[in-house]
């Protein structure tokens, strides 16, 4: 579990990054899916993430777009 913690905490730190770049949707997601995401997804591909990681990774994916809340559901993503 304590990998899944310093992930989080990197991932935590990498959203203000795409935020900042201030990108439309569009690239919002390609960064999105380029420089957070995957900070988590490598450790996903060799354990399962308990279901308190997928909530963490769930409830911060709206900050980093400028849309209204639940505009986008994550899933669909």
């Amino acid at each position: 579990a304590a990998e899944w913690h310093q992930a989080c905490r990197k991932f935590a730190s990498h959203l203000p990054i795409v935020k900042r770049c201030g990108g439309g949707f569009s690239a919002s997601i390609l960064l999105y899916n380029m420089f957070v995401i995957t900070v988590v997804s490598h450790i996903a591909q060799l354990c399962e993430p308990p279901e308190e990681i997928c909530k963490f990774v769930e409830d911060n994916f709206p900050k980093i777009f400028s849309t209204p809340w639940k505009f986008c559901p994550s899933i669909i993503l």
